[in-house]
């Protein structure tokens, strides 16, 4: 196979794909449902799912709800499942309370319990396992019917039904006559309802689109809010863990048992990937070689040991996890030759081979093999089949044969001389460990190398990595997929903080077939972070959920273009001969443009907070706020503020003027001294930031390092503007971060005013210039939080007012548009000594 050759011809074969694979997406090796935030979150963050947003539906005599539910311990076990309303006030509830030692789920009509069930009454029910629930409504006969897990009770109404119209929703209700918060801890899929035993909405919850859901038969939409889907599991990495392992020497990971270990020169921390505890297990006797530098340290499954190795000794240290005990215990550090090598153990005679390597100034194409009946090392160099090298990437695909990929090094080994990033695959020969190159890919705009291991799939004939760009130290960790039958790959959206150092940051990725998850570790120092995305990955684009059936622009636009490129075969092939193939921007990932440009990422632990309450958070994720006095919290807003806006800092003459206006050049410049020490004491926690003296002014450098949400807000709101496209999420990043509030609001600075201004100014531009899109007026939860930034900034904005009470009339909240319009108009006349000119009425009309 040669990776180049395969690579000429996917442009077209690769639309063509993408366009068929959004009709057809295997679901059945998919996580899937749709988890409701409970108690755990505040109530305006708990989830809702209106399965009649638009208004309530007719219902025949007879109808049915059908549902599978996933309870889970919390915070809390009381909440609501479900509520169905009826137009004549009737309300018939599902409610919960899981930890109840009398009744668990009972059935409400009104204020009356109908039914109830004991979780013992339920056979294969229980926490975190999926429980298949029914409810029947027979109208004519006002009588009910609710089976858990085919176990089934009935009930006669007390009265009449006198009503067909219905709404249902699961989860948090605010509804003019109905509202409640108590959210039961769950999840939800595959929700069915059917009219007089015919099936006619089946929402799968599974694909999405964003805060909406189609169901499967007439694409009806359900509204969700605060939701969080569990298919995202398959294209957002989570951190599962993070801790702390003083003087790490290595690590490690048992794919088999589902453990991860990290070592240090007295224990051993065993993390298990069930539950992600930690077991500590101290070492009775010996310890590992202490090399630092190569973290020469292996789990080898046949013998169920870890292996410590030194290529310089004969002996392999071996721990016994029954005694706890180390076979050596040496002292000797040496600077390893072969720093990030590949090591893997061979399934023909459990040996430990490894790959590669660097020190010294020199790559290595040097293949080690442990000889455990001689207890010795066999050495051969394959420069004459590999180029020298270090950071590759490599696993074990067969009984005989493994994969190497990537790495950076040059083709004479020596560091000085032309060195250079590798993107060949081979196959390697565990029995002659010799190489035998497979085919190499493009080379990419963006550089990048493998990190050590990469996790194969026999199924698919593929293998997964992580990628990252050495050159740079603060760089991110991307999760890619090479398909070994054309060479094509596939870049992931999530990418996950990573800043690399040679002798300080490690990185392996495996993966837990029994969890069906793609686990990373990464450390970093003494810090350990384990991240965890579901099995297999998916781009965020197939896991988005189309809203009807109708071809939709974009797609007759792919079709033209498919039949254009098909019809410019040659011509496209004769191009791609002369050009190199760019990596983030040509490999198939529609990405959205947000990733285009780099910014910081929010999670980030260095972070300055301009929004709301200011709040200063170092390297370390340590709040340092406090450290700030008044005036050395002035002299830093300054100075940042200045050097975001100006791109630099600020004149002594500046600092004077506004800082020390009363005194004398001598003594404004020694307090100007003083405070920008005292500043820099303050900022020392900072890896990323510091002052520097810019052509006379005072800066901060580093800034686009750390997460700063003023700087992100501007970032967010460039975007929108100078990209053609809309692109909503962008837009909804924006309007949530923008609620966190106005720009230092409890900062009284003369100096300040005109930023706050030119802020509030520019972000209700932004809100009023997409009130009126499609997709916003559409996403009347959208529209809302919009019109709660531009009120946030100016609480009499008519056209503020007016986006909020459409969108509270049009979700079903009328009383409290009603609410909100009145107080709006008690402040306007208030602050305006005028009555507004608005009347509820024509606003409502007015907004449509």
């Amino acid at each position: 196979m040669n990776f180049v050759n395969m690579n000429r011809c996917k442009t077209v074969f690769f639309l063509l794909f993408l366009v068929s694979s959004f009709e057809v997406l295997a679901q059945n090796d998919l996580l899937s449902g749709l988890y409701f935030s409970s108690h755990e979150v505040i109530q305006d963050k708990r989830t809702s799912l209106n399965l009649t947003p638009r208004g309530n539906l007719k219902f025949s005599d007879h109808f049915t709800l059908e549902f599978e539910a996933s309870f889970r311990k919390g915070d809390g076990y009381y909440g609501y499942i479900f509520r169905i309303l009826g137009d004549d006030a009737t309300n018939i509830d599902l409610v919960s309370n899981l930890a109840s030692t009398t009744s668990n789920f009972w059935l409400v009509y009104k204020e009356q319990t109908l039914l109830s069930f004991k979780w013992e009454q339920l056979p294969g029910t229980g926490y975190d396992q999926w429980v298949k629930i029914k409810f029947d409504l027979d109208i004519p006969d006002s009588r009910v019917s609710l089976s858990i897990n085919d176990v089934k009770q009935e009930s006669a109404i007390p009265e009449s039904i006198n009503t067909h119209l219905f709404d249902v929703i699961f989860g948090a209700l605010h509804h003019q006559d109905f509202v409640s918060v108590d959210v039961c801890p769950m999840s939800l899929k595959n929700v069915k309802l059917y009219k007089d035993g015919t099936l006619f909405r089946d929402w799968k919850l599974s694909e999405h689109f964003n805060d909406k859901v189609y169901d499967e038969i007439k694409h009806a939409e359900a509204w969700v809010s605060n939701p969080i889907w569990i298919i995202d599991r398959h294209i957002k990495w989570k951190k599962v863990k993070e801790l702390q392992v003083d003087g790490l020497i290595g690590s490690t990971h048992d794919t088999r048992n589902g453990r991860i270990f990290f070592l240090n020169d007295k224990e051993i921390y065993c993390v298990n990937i069930d539950s992600f505890g930690v077991d500590t297990i101290p070492y009775l006797e010996g310890k590992p070689y202490d090399d630092k530098l190569a973290r020469q340290i292996i789990y080898n499954e046949y013998f169920d040991q870890l292996w410590s190795f030194d290529f310089d000794t004969e002996a392999i240290n071996i721990f016994n996890f029954e005694t706890r005990t180390w076979s050596e215990s040496s002292d000797k550090t040496v600077e390893s030759l072969y720093a990030h090598h590949n090591k893997l153990i061979s399934p023909i005679d459990s040996s430990l081979i490894t790959i590669g390597g660097y020190g010294h100034y020199i790559y290595s194409s040097v293949v080690h093999h442990y000889n455990r009946l001689s207890r010795s090392w066999e050495k051969f160099d394959r420069k004459d089949q590999i180029g020298p090298r270090y950071l590759s990437g490599a696993d074990v695909i067969s009984d005989e044969k493994a994969l190497v990929f990537g790495g950076y090094g040059s083709q004479t080994g020596h560091q000085e001389l032309s060195p250079r990033f590798y993107y060949d695959l081979f196959s390697f020969d565990l029995n002659e460990y010799t190489f035998e190159k497979i085919g190499t890919l493009p080379t990419p705009e963006t550089p990048f190398v493998p990190i050590e291991t990469l996790v194969y799939d026999k199924n698919q004939n593929c293998f997964y990595t992580l990628i990252y760009n050495n050159m740079q130290h603060n760089t991110h960790l991307r999760l890619v997929r090479f398909n070994m039958d054309d060479g094509e790959y596939v870049v992931f959206n999530d990418s996950i903080p990573y800043n690399f150092l040679d002798i300080e940051s490690w990185t392996s990725l495996f993966l837990d077939e029994k969890r069906s998850e793609l686990i990373t570790y990464i450390t970093t120092g003494s810090k350990v972070e384990i991240f965890s995305i579901a099995h297999p990955p998916k781009l965020q684009q197939e896991i988005l959920q189309k809203a009807g059936k109708k071809i939709s622009v974009t797609y007759l636009f792919l079709g033209f273009l498919i039949l254009f490129l098909s019809a410019g075969f040659v011509l496209i092939v004769w191009k791609r001969k002369r050009r190199r193939t760019p990596f983030f921007y040509d490999v198939p990932v529609v990405s959205n443009y947000t990733e285009l440009i780099h910014i910081p990422e929010q999670n980030k632990p260095a972070s300055i907070y301009l929004l709301g309450n200011f709040k200063v958070i170092d390297s370390e994720g340590n709040d340092i706020t406090g450290s700030f006095a008044p005036t050395t919290s002035q002299l830093f807003l300054l100075l940042l503020m200045n050097t975001i806006k100006k791109g630099k800092g600020t004149t002594s003459q500046e600092l004077k003027n506004i800082l020390w206006f009363d005194k004398d050049d001598n003594s404004a410049r020694n307090n100007r001294n003083v405070y920008i020490n005292k500043l820099r004491l303050i900022l020392k926690s900072f890896e990323e930031i510091k002052i520097i003296n810019d052509d006379g002014c005072q800066a901060i450098q580093g800034l686009d390092l750390i997460f700063c949400d003023f700087v992100r807000v501007q970032s967010l709101i460039n975007l929108l503007k100078t990209n053609p496209v809309f692109n909503r999420q962008v837009l909804v990043e924006l309007v949530d971060l923008s609620l966190t509030g106005t720009l230092l609001p409890f900062a009284q600075f003369e100096w300040l005013e005109s930023y706050q201004t030119e802020y509030t100014n520019i972000l209700i531009d932004t809100m009023l210039q997409y009130k009126n899109h499609i997709e916003v007026k559409k996403d009347l939860i959208l529209l809302l939080k919009m019109a709660d930034v531009i009120l946030l900034h100016d609480n009499i904005d008519e056209d503020a007012i007016t986006m909020k009470c459409y969108a509270l009339f049009y979700m079903g909240h009328k009383k409290q548009a009603l609410d909100v319009f009145n107080k709006f108009s008690t402040d306007y006349e208030t602050l305006l000594a005028a009555k507004t000119k608005l009347t509820f009425e024509d606003l409502i009309k007015l907004s449509q």
